[in-house]
């Protein structure tokens, strides 16, 4: 679908890695992770030890009896969520010297700009010092122009920063329980091999991932359209209004991070939820309305549908008619948000 674009690679090298991982046993695992972290100098070092680190074999200190739910890691504080909340508070604690757990239910972080497209940000007045360091690391890997946010890269920008704070991140994990012992929580949580266990004394819950699956509507799912040119340059950024299978729902165009992309935002509003549709259902007869309007060209294509709807508090704001600021000043907001989780 991406052709030979970053995010087309990455999801080939992420594939590619889950495909080995599975085929070896823990010892391996531990052999290659030592490896690998010996060559993240490099960039193909550095997705070696990525893919390691998706299985937490360096948590394990010893093989559990037969049946036994194994103790995976100690640590002084588990993050659950993947949001830019949550990736500020995780880093928060770890450059406060304290060992850090994040549990990410999917495979990405900063979720409201990688997995719903969300990209504006202008920056922040913070005095927060993990702050300015996860900016230093988006303008070092590209990912920030100083308008919007590259989510691809982004990913790569935000992985980066929890391993340079020396949060441990555990991707595509459920946490199934919950339970308090001798002052500290113990998790149980399921990943692709099975079960495990991890304590912490301290857990701090999803700051703002209220609304992401199972959301209540209003909600805005976003599309990447491509085209041969730089068309996606003349996007103004104006709401429209689309009647689509008898309901009257909202779309925009507005710029992408590249010159040949355009995002494609469509707006529900809560009486449509359940008639309008979703993903495929919902974007191709959109792009079909703005080629017969005019407004795209005919080479346009869809290339890409966001994995989740916005967070549902700026969806609210966009029909409360607070979007423009709201947009604008999210992401910084999410950065706030997650430094405050940490002082709590």
């Amino acid at each position: 679908m991406h052709g030979d674009r970053p995010e087309s690679l990455g999801w080939s090298l992420g594939l590619r890695a889950a495909a080995l991982l599975a085929e070896l046993s823990a010892e391996q695992g531990r052999v290659i992770g030592s490896a690998a972290a010996a060559g993240s100098a490099d960039p193909r070092g550095y997705v070696r030890n990525a893919a390691v680190r998706l299985l937490p074999w360096s948590f394990r200190e010893s093989v559990p009896e037969d049946g036994a739910v194994p103790l995976l890691g100690e640590f002084d504080a588990a993050v659950i969520g993947a949001g830019t909340a949550e990736v500020i508070c995780a880093a928060a604690l770890g450059r406060q010297g304290k060992r850090v757990v994040l549990i990410a239910d999917g495979s990405a972080l900063m979720t409201e700009v990688t997995k719903s497209r969300v990209t504006f940000f202008s920056g922040i007045h913070a005095d927060s010092d993990v702050a300015h360091e996860l900016i230093g690391l988006l303008r070092e890997e590209g990912a920030w122009n100083g308008d919007q946010l590259e989510p691809v890269l982004v990913q790569l920008a935000a992985d980066r920063f929890l391993q340079n704070v020396g949060v441990s991140v555990l991707y595509e994990v459920r946490c199934l329980d919950l339970q308090d012992a001798e002052g500290r929580s113990l998790i149980e949580i399921a990943y692709k091999n099975g079960r495990g266990l991890l304590t912490a004394g301290r857990i701090i819950g999803q700051a703002d991932r209220t609304g992401v699956k199972g959301q209540a509507v209003p909600c805005t799912l976003t599309a990447v359209l491509i085209g041969s040119g730089p068309f996606g340059e003349t996007a103004d950024c104006t709401w429209m209004e689309w009647s689509h299978s008898g309901n009257r729902l909202s779309m925009r165009l507005r710029t992408g991070y590249y010159p040949e992309e355009a995002y494609l935002d469509v707006r529900l509003p809560w009486e449509a939820a359940e008639t309008a549709g979703i993903g495929e259902l919902l974007m191709l007869p959109a792009v079909e309305h703005l080629r017969h309007q005019g407004l795209i060209p005919e080479h346009a294509a869809l290339a890409y549908i966001a994995d989740e709807p916005w967070p549902e508090g700026l969806s609210r704001r966009l029909e409360a008619g607070d979007g423009d600021k709201a947009e604008q000043l999210w992401i910084a907001g999410r950065i706030t948000a997650g430094a405050a989780a940490a002082i709590g």
